[in-house]
């Protein structure tokens, strides 16, 4: 960072996202924020070289003013950073040249930590010495320049060494650069000795010789030896909640963690203990299949679907309204993120929008061909997504009631949707065995999830929107990396017959699940 008085320090990278609004560096991250990962980063195989990377793309934003790599989503970024070249420096005179070198995309191609601090140190050295002018000069240097030389070399030794002259630099009067760049360059000579006596391997250590595909002691088998740093994450076996009699399907966690909500074919919804297991109410009243459940933002109160939506007082475990009006079951119940607006998905293929306080009817959304599998509320409430056996999901505008993309692609029964975080993905769980992603704002779809082998009737996002939990037909649930659309972790062994529902915890620490006749908690490292 630069501060008053031209004062370069270096600080916490977490505090990079603060732009974007996103988490800073949080236990179980990866160091550092997503624009400044390198391509093999991002990958699942970092290497020393990485922070060589990270170093010039910090390099590049702290004299051009932007990253040099960026998109309008996370996965847009990665994309970018994986398939993209970074814009042109136009700010950066004779460190240009090193940050090309520094951001080839083969970490083998470029130059070590020595090799780069030398470079910058040079650059820094020869930024400070004025050439000796051929005349002398009719006017002294504005104030807040520094002469620099027409030919500055910074050829970098090794396979990254390159053409170190600009068009800039090329011309026959000497070139005038800020103070902020001969600043970075002597900050990024100093960060690159650093990462050459150690920090590198502090930072990201060398992948791990353990073998692609050895599973942990619970089932749980990593689809690579080394997943990326910021989505990898352990799964311990926790609790597992019985007490059904049927099927369990749906879950949630309330907003402060401590209950588990699920619901199940013996026409019930139980509340849990998550820490203990128990279970502390038996919600019961439903005339059929509880399909459905969601908490309020506040966590007083709990709706599910069945024959009808329902809402109950979570301290009491007493039904306090019926919700009547929609034909055949309600599948999906949501609440928006205020608390003030439940939507609820019937079979009847509407959608509609009470008032939680009146318990009226507000809107109801029509479209959909065929019954209604899902619902659910953009993290911003401005949006709302459903999902149907017509084999489409569709985003509609909540303030006016009407669709603003109909998603197709997958082939038969959409069964769930997921919001990211920050409400610009939907993710979508289908028939299909495939989870599909779209962007939220144009529609267009972004990446397709494979790796179940049979229907996906659960999706989730994590906390932090880094990963995306499955529960599949296939008995297993999947944790994939949500940028990279890369199966991570495999959980194996909980259920017989199938998974359902899935769920994470408001920390992110902890994902629930139902299949069978139960739900099981995993503890996440």
């Amino acid at each position: 960072m630069l501060l008053a008085g031209d004062r370069p320090v270096i600080t916490d990278f977490g505090v990079a996202g603060m732009a974007d609004a996103t988490v800073l560096t949080l236990s179980g991250m990866a160091m550092g924020t997503p624009r400044y990962m390198a391509p093999e980063q991002i990958e699942g195989r970092p290497v020393a070289a990485s922070d060589v990377w990270s170093l010039g793309a910090t390099l590049y934003a702290a004299v051009e003013g932007v990253p040099p790599f960026d998109g309008p989503t996370l996965t847009a970024v990665y994309a970018a950073i994986l398939t993209g070249e970074p814009r042109p420096a136009e700010h950066a005179g004779p460190l240009a040249a090193v940050l090309d070198a520094l951001l080839v995309k083969d970490p083998a191609r470029r130059p070590d930590a020595g090799a780069a601090g030398r470079a910058l140190a040079r650059v820094l050295t020869d930024l400070q010495t004025p050439a000796p002018p051929a005349e002398p000069p009719s006017e002294a240097p504005p104030e807040d320049t520094v002469a620099v030389p027409p030919a500055v070399e910074t050829t970098l030794p090794g396979p990254a060494s390159v053409d170190p002259t600009r068009p800039a630099e090329r011309a026959g009067t000497p070139a005038r650069w800020s103070r902020r760049t001969v600043l970075f360059g002597g900050l990024g000579a100093l960060a690159a000795v650093a990462a050459g006596t150690g920090v590198t391997a502090a930072l990201w250590p060398e992948p791990s010789a353990k073998p692609a595909g050895a599973a942990s002691r619970n089932g749980a088998v990593p689809q690579s030896s080394s997943p990326s740093p910021h989505v990898v994450r352990t799964a311990t076996d926790a609790r597992t909640f019985t007490g059904h009699t049927e099927w369990a399907t749906s879950v949630a966690f309330s907003p402060d963690g401590r209950t588990l909500a699920t619901g199940s074919g013996d026409k019930t919804a139980r509340l849990w203990d998550v820490s203990t297991g128990r279970a502390v109410a038996t919600l019961t009243g439903s005339a059929s299949f509880v399909q459905s459940v969601a908490f309020s933002p506040d966590g007083r109160t709990l709706a599910t679907g069945s024959d009808a939506a329902m809402l109950w007082d979570v301290a009491t475990a007493r039904r306090t309204a019926t919700l009547t009006g929609q034909k055949y079951s309600v599948n999906g119940v949501a609440f928006s993120p205020d608390g003030g607006t439940l939507a609820t998905a019937a079979g009847e293929a509407t959608v509609r929008l009470w008032e939680v306080a009146d318990v009226r009817t507000t809107a109801t959304l029509i479209g959909h061909t065929s019954f209604l599998e899902s619902v659910a509320f953009a993290p911003d409430g401005r949006t709302l997504a459903t999902s149907s056996a017509d084999g489409t999901a569709r985003l509609w505008d909540v303030a006016r009631g009407t669709t603003t993309a109909t998603l197709r692609g997958h082939k038969g029964i959409v069964y769930a949707v997921a919001f990211s975080p920050d409400s610009k993905t939907l993710a979508t769980a289908g028939d299909d065995k495939t989870v599909r992603l779209w962007d939220v704002a144009t529609g267009r779809p972004t990446a397709t999830l494979r790796g179940h082998t049979e229907g996906i009737r659960g999706v989730a996002f994590s906390p932090d929107g880094m990963t995306i939990a499955t529960g599949s037909g296939d008995k297993t649930v999947r944790l994939w990396d949500a940028a990279t659309g890369r199966s991570v972790l495999t959980l194996k062994g909980r259920f017989k017959e199938y998974a359902h529902g899935v769920a994470f915890s408001p920390d992110g620490k902890v994902l629930a699940a139902t299949g069978d006749d139960m739900a099981c908690t995993w503890t996440l490292g």
